[in-house]
């Protein structure tokens, strides 16, 4: 009975590889499957052998036990066996997409991680269950990335701004209107003054009828003391 792959995209433009019943802790190949998803097949390829030459460790976000901290990382490991096995399943992948003929510049699309039936062990060790993992790797060729050009704001047209210049010449009917406005502020000063001297006209009956009135007054007092 051959291994039925979990991934279930699409098959002509993926390559897969599948690493089964390796004896591997299933713990340590999550973590490293975790390190290599989505990175290009090349860029894991290295990474992977920095990591069996324990250079850099492979972070342990799961599984923290017994995991000392690593510089810039945190809880990490150096998980030699299954680095091991998760290489050569990329390998296998990468050669299986050449003979598609699928493009140089691969990215792992899917790495799964299984844990596969475990035996009982013998002799010394019987009681004891075997390691057993299922590792399964799906490359694709990657996708170009496309670059956003910045956007440029658009400079206004010659043609669009000889509209305004001919809106403004109306402004030329606005003139009279000032001129219309001159006169009225030249009446306004002969209207005060015409208010302001009429009122004295009205005093000066006032004062002669006061003056008038006043001379009675005076004969009267004059007779009075004759008598």
């Amino acid at each position: 009975m051959g291994y039925k792959y979990a991934y279930q995209g699409d098959t002509q433009s993926t390559a897969r590889a599948a690493q089964t019943n390796v004896a591997v802790s299933t713990k340590s190949a999550i973590m490293v499957a975790n390190f290599v998803r989505g990175k290009s097949v090349e860029r894991a390829q290295r990474d992977l052998g920095l990591v069996l030459a324990k250079k850099i460790a492979v972070p342990f976000t799961r599984f923290t036990d017994g995991a000392g901290h690593k510089p810039g990382i945190g809880p990490g490991k150096y998980p030699i066996k299954a680095s091991e096995y998760m290489l050569s399943a990329i390998n296998s992948a990468a050669a299986n997409a050449r003979d598609k003929g699928l493009g140089d510049e691969l990215t792992i699309v899917s790495v799964t991680v299984h844990q596969a039936a475990r035996q009982m062990r013998y002799g010394r060790l019987r009681g004891r269950q075997r390691k057993g993992t299922h590792i399964e790797v799906v490359v694709a060729e990657a996708e170009e990335k496309k670059t956003r050009k910045p956007a440029t704001k658009a400079k206004p047209k010659a043609a669009d701004s000889t509209p305004k210049a001919a809106d403004s010449t109306p402004k030329a009917d606005t003139e009279p209107k000032a001129a219309d406005s001159e006169p009225s502020a030249e009446q306004e000063p002969a209207k005060k003054a015409a208010k302001k001297s009429t009122p004295k006209a009205d005093t000066e009956p006032k004062a002669v009828k006061k003056a008038a009135d006043s001379t009675p007054k005076a004969e009267k007092k004059s007779e009075e003391k004759k008598e």
